[in-house]
């Protein structure tokens, strides 16, 4: 098992519960070891289990999807 971290940009977040309702959006994935999202930043730092997903899989989770207004773009994945 191999962690990754994954920044990502997160588009149309206006306040907390917004970070919140992405992090946890985010969490409920299967292979999400962390979620931490900053609503001011537009941010979110995800620790992946990268054998079960990958930084562009998170990009198609529900939070994300076509019914979602939250969209996001994978900045950085190490």
């Amino acid at each position: 098992m191999t962690s990754k971290n994954v920044e990502l940009r997160v588009f149309v977040m206006t306040c907390d519960n917004c970070a919140r309702t992405v992090a946890q959006g985010l969490r409920s994935q299967k292979g999400v070891e962390e979620a931490i999202v900053d609503v001011r930043a537009g941010t979110a730092e995800v620790t992946i289990e990268d054998s079960v997903i990958t930084p562009e899989d998170l990009l198609r989770v529900p939070i994300f999807g076509e019914r979602s207004h939250y969209k996001a773009l994978v900045k950085r994945a190490e």
